[in-house]
């Protein structure tokens, strides 16, 4: 079922705080650039890890989050990753908020810095 304008608008004011932002200075060039380094962190911890393909069309859901971090302590974080920017869409947003009233710790982020913050700090 599609969601109205101002159901989009209002997951947008949700997520917005980690959205990619042309205006970020932080914010990565290339997307692929931020996927390699929170692998490399993920790997270097030994957190288990579920990462969408980039070079090949996802059979995933669609706008499922290209990140799910498995940590110890049941910790679960979804992660959506966009370069300087770049642009959520509905389907993800909507996964996003999905995994948040779930109780799952899930967000858009467009630099490793908060990569790192919301993997290691929530």
């Amino acid at each position: 079922m599609p969601i109205t304008p101002d159901q989009f608008r209002e997951m947008q004011a949700r997520v917005a705080p980690k959205v990619a932002d042309k205006r970020n200075p932080a914010a990565v060039v290339r997307e692929g650039d931020l996927h390699d380094e929170i692998i490399k962190h993920c790997e270097s911890k030994g957190y288990l890890y579920f990462h969408q393909r980039m070079d090949k069309p996802s059979h995933g859901p669609i706008g499922f989050p290209d990140f799910v971090i498995f940590m110890p302590m049941a910790m679960t974080v979804f992660l959506e990753c966009k370069a300087k920017g770049g642009k959520t869409t509905v389907e993800q947003l909507a996964k996003i908020s999905h995994a948040r009233k779930l109780g799952y710790i899930a967000e858009v982020v467009d630099n490793f810095t908060d990569a790192y913050q919301v993997i290691e700090h929530g």
